[in-house]
């Protein structure tokens, strides 16, 4: 095998295990507002009249348990929700929004994600039950709070599942309004990989270029080492020879 598919091949092996899996938020408007992971979603202690916080709880998290989500299909969520269980096993990413006015205040945007949507929770009892599966140990959430949820009609959520969007026209008051998204976990595949792998080979062929060029200098160093070592043994074989004759 060739230098260049020796580097090739471990560059692919590493750059499998350090591409990570993929879940995340790809894009939030307009009210819809991508935010860090906050200290804490309670009622009150993070409120905003213009931006429904939205940001990536656990990723990639293999499910231990069923975990029922309140929709899964295309369309307006209807009320009450019908409930829908992932499965045990399930590899996914929870995401979160949060909207906690002062006062009564209606705000909408979408939110987009980078992998399929597998489920949308809405309702108080599904949100309470996804806390220790999907949320954050450093964000505090109102598990047990009632009417913590997104209550249809007034508050309207749609899955549009071809773009991997969920829309939002909320109107809230205290406590405000939360949902919890549940995506798919997506593992980098080959297509990823070929494709950096391309875009870093010619930096790759720079490298292997470079080390066959201290390869060669080091092989010439040590053609002179062993011409000199040559050198040294016919120059000893004389001195013996000397010495053999002296006696």
């Amino acid at each position: 095998m060739s230098l260049r598919s020796v580097s090739t091949a471990l560059f692919a092996v590493s750059l499998a295990l350090a591409l990570p899996a993929s879940g995340a938020i790809q894009s939030t408007n307009p009210d819809v507002v991508q935010v860090a992971p906050p200290a804490t979603v309670l009622p009150g202690a993070n409120t905003s009249n213009t931006q429904i916080q939205a940001f990536d709880e656990r990723q990639c998290i293999t499910l231990d348990r069923l975990l029922p989500v309140d929709a899964i299909n295309d369309g307006t969520i209807p009320q009450p929700p019908v409930n829908f269980p992932i499965a045990a096993g399930t590899r996914v990413s929870c995401h979160f929004l949060h909207f906690d006015p002062n006062g009564s205040v209606g705000l909408g945007g979408d939110i987009t994600f980078d992998s399929d949507i597998v489920g949308v929770i809405v309702a108080d009892p599904t949100l309470d039950a996804s806390d220790d599966v999907c949320g954050l140990p450093g964000t505090a959430y109102p598990t047990g709070t009632p009417v913590r949820g997104a209550e249809q009609p007034a508050d309207v959520v749609s899955i549009d599942l071809a773009t991997r969007t969920v829309r939002v026209n909320w109107f809230a008051s205290d406590p405000g309004d939360q949902m919890r998204v549940i995506t798919e976990c997506t593992e980098p595949g080959i297509p990823e990989i070929e494709a950096k792998l391309d875009q870093l080979e010619p930096q790759l062929l720079d490298n292997q270029a470079a080390l066959e060029a201290k390869l060669d200098a080091l092989q010439g160093q040590v053609e002179e080492i062993q011409s000199t070592l040559r050198g040294l043994r016919e120059a000893i074989a004389l001195i013996e020879a000397k010495l053999d004759a002296l006696k």
